[in-house]
């Protein structure tokens, strides 16, 4: 298939989906997450045939962060999920290690301070024990849309940010949610509020953005005010999110919008390792090789640029361990179950259908020259993602 047909069939499979997505809403048919991922595997990070020039620096790292999503465990894929943290430890040993949601569907039944506790804090208190047990280096760890409830009575607070190494990193997840429905979701107003503040108050630092949905394209209800939100802050340099198991990124404004693949379930189960440099972040890709049964680097690029203005507070850490500075939360507190967001269902579709009309519109869909395919130009599927 040459370039040109390959970006016909992106853009009808992407309008198919929103067209589905929107029958989700009124006729049952299958959900907007499912849609819209079938419809960005067509715009997935290619592998290179070289490491590309722009990747290779002159100096070490400051520090070093893996990037995990979407472990989904259960009863079948927890060794691999074990060999993906084993190679963490022993081949990577990062700084730290992000989570961005989707963690645990496992909930076995045993005894808790007394008593066997309901599924929910039953999966809460496994995943916990889980990592502890299977992974060294220090974690940090926010919750999805799937199986969030109590994860606040086991890990704490899912709105906190912190300074390392002179980088800030935002950690954000939704307060309300219609339970079983794809997108329903919205932050509080007490929310919307600590988040601008926490940016303006980090307004030199390069910052990163972290949540379990996806801003580009847009998941939830409040995901194009979330973005309209980081794009008033020059201090936001990329936002990492999970949410749709593919190794995918868009631009916006400046802002790169990065997709992590999922642990746990994708074609190619992954993750990323990031190092931070002075003058740029370089991400890498580490997939799961079935044959080998072992987790390894491919050949997956992503460069994201920080800012010469915003440089000057980056540092090498005093020492390697993990030691959070400048930390700030919204107190520990439940999702909550809200059904009337159901009402505002075209606030989730009307964004997703000009997603992909502005994609269409701004060529956004073209083919990737060879060796540009990483997004070291500004964006991974060539040019700017639109928004709404």
């Amino acid at each position: 298939m040459n370039g040109g047909s390959r970006v016909v069939t992106a853009r009808c499979v992407l309008a198919g989906a929103v067209l589905l997505a929107g029958g989700r809403v009124f006729g049952g048919a299958p959900s907007i997450h499912n849609k819209v991922y079938q419809a960005v595997q067509g715009l997935e990070i290619k592998a290179l045939p070289s490491e590309p020039a722009w990747a290779r620096m002159d100096a070490p790292p400051l520090f070093t962060f893996a990037w995990m999503s979407d472990f989904h465990l259960d009863g079948s894929n927890q060794e691999r999920t074990r060999l993906a943290m084993r190679y963490v430890d022993r081949e990577l040993k990062p700084d730290f290690v992000m989570i961005t949601g989707d963690n645990n569907a496992y909930a076995p039944e045993f005894q808790h301070e007394g008593r066997v506790p309901p599924v929910t804090l039953r999966r809460q208190l496994f995943m916990k024990r889980f990592l502890e047990e299977n992974l060294r280096a220090p974690y940090v760890i926010i919750p999805g849309d799937d199986w969030p409830q109590d994860f606040e009575k086991v890990f704490g607070a899912f709105q906190f940010s912190f300074n390392y190494g002179g980088m800030h990193f935002l950690f954000a997840s939704l307060d309300r949610c219609t339970y079983g429905v794809e997108g329903r979701a919205v932050f509080d107003e007490a929310t919307w509020e600590w988040m601008r503040q926490d940016l303006a108050r980090n307004k030199d630092r390069p910052t990163l953005f972290m949540m379990h949905e996806t801003l580009v394209p847009p998941a939830f209800i409040d995901a194009v005010r979330t973005r309209k939100m980081l794009e008033e802050h020059p201090n936001v340099i990329a936002s990492f999110c999970g949410h749709l198991h593919v190794d995918v990124e868009f631009t916006h404004e400046g802002i790169r919008y990065l997709v992590c693949p999922s642990l746990g379930r994708n074609a190619r189960c992954g993750f990323k390792y990031v190092q931070v440099y002075r003058q740029a972040l370089i991400l890498r890709t580490v997939e799961y090789n079935k044959a080998k049964n072992r987790y390894e680097k491919v050949m997956k690029w992503q460069r994201v640029e920080i800012p010469q203005a915003l440089q000057a507070s980056l540092h090498k850490p005093a020492s390697r361990t993990f030691t959070k500075a400048d930390c700030s939360e919204v107190p520990p507190h439940p999702r909550r179950s809200d059904p009337t967001l159901m009402k505002r269902t075209m606030e989730l579709v009307g964004p997703l259908m000009g997603f992909v009309g502005q994609m269409m519109n701004s060529g956004a869909l073209r083919s990737q020259p060879a060796g540009q395919g990483s997004g070291a130009t500004g964006s991974g599927v060539g040019g700017s993602a639109p928004g709404h």
